[in-house]
């Protein structure tokens, strides 16, 4: 029996459905919320990063730098933004170009490169940069003119493990002079592709750095090795790597017939030596036949055998 205190009961148990439907909706709905909005902080990253997957690689990609190398006038791309050119130097010395470098000189050179920033050190690029930087900047180097250097825009992720590390860009220009390679840069760790998507849609204006004028908030911090000469905060010279030693191509080897004693060559005071007593003996055999003492046959044989001695 359910007196009157049952009823609220009765009429919570009746209605608990509906609120309970209604719980799941609200969750359902601040769950959809949380993924909306961690999308939307992820399509910057996602839509570098994704795109940069899908730049041409292996095959493709050793294609397009060789169409590039042979007429390099244009931006060679590396990805959606990754990109390389050739631009004039504007620097009252030429540069030391073309030069010849390997990709594995130019990232072990690149890796090297650090920054100061918020009290911290840290590196200029990542492991994904340098791979697909190395080669087209050697390449590069290898067609440019001394009144060009070599432009680069790269992006990279930076800060953080895995898809949710910041996609940040980097710019500068890189020449040979002074027997070290140079990096002058003009943008370094810039966010630009949030402010890109986020904002106005326009493609923001980079800057590849300058000899004449030096780049603001921009500060090196030298580098791991140790000959380096840091030109300005935003201006790095490195010095190039040594040249491999070239391998000697082997001789031949002579097969000498085999000889009763050893064969010694002789010095040149042993030689005059020899040919000294070889004339007197010569001289003195000569004499005897002049003098009647030899005959023609036997000045011959014993003429034969003096040379034959030596």
């Amino acid at each position: 029996m359910i007196g009157l205190g049952g009823a609220p009961c009765l009429w919570m148990m009746s209605w608990s459905p509906q609120i309970m439907c209604m719980n799941a909706r609200c969750i359902f709905s601040k769950t959809v919320c949380l993924f909306f909005s961690a999308w939307v902080a992820l399509v910057p990253v996602c839509h570098a990063g994704i795109l940069n997957f899908l730049a041409p690689s292996g095959d493709d990609a050793e294609k397009q730098l060789q169409t590039w190398l042979h007429s390099p006038t244009q931006n060679l791309k590396l990805g959606e933004w990754d990109r390389i050119r050739l631009a004039p130097s504007y620097s009252e010395h030429p540069n030391q170009h073309p030069l010849t470098i390997t990709a594995e000189q130019v990232a072990d050179m690149l890796k090297t490169l650090q920054l100061k920033a918020d009290g911290e050190v840290i590196a200029l690029f990542a492991e994904d940069e340098l791979k697909r930087l190395s080669k087209p900047i050697a390449s590069a180097l290898a067609v440019a003119r001394p009144d060009q250097d070599v432009e680069f825009l790269s992006t990279g992720q930076h800060g953080m493990i895995g898809i949710v590390a910041p996609v940040v860009g980097n710019a500068g220009r890189i020449f040979v002079t002074g027997g070290r390679l140079n990096i002058i840069l003009g943008m370094v760790h810039k966010d630009f592709i949030s402010d890109y998507l986020h904002g106005s849609r326009r493609v923001p204006k980079f800057d590849y750095g300058s000899q004449q004028h030096p780049a603001e908030y921009i500060s090196i911090a030298s580098s791991v090795s140790g000959d380096v000469h840091l030109v300005r905060q935003d201006w790095i010279a490195l010095p190039m790597p040594a040249k491999r030693a070239e391998k000697e191509p082997a001789r031949p080897t002579i097969e000498t017939p085999p000889s009763n004693g050893p064969m010694v060559a002789p010095g040149k005071d042993a030689a005059e030596d020899l040919a000294s007593k070889l004339a007197v003996r010569l001289k003195a055999l000569q004499l005897l036949k002049e003098q009647g003492l030899l005959s023609e046959e036997e000045y011959r044989n014993k003429r034969a055998a003096i040379l034959q001695g030596m």
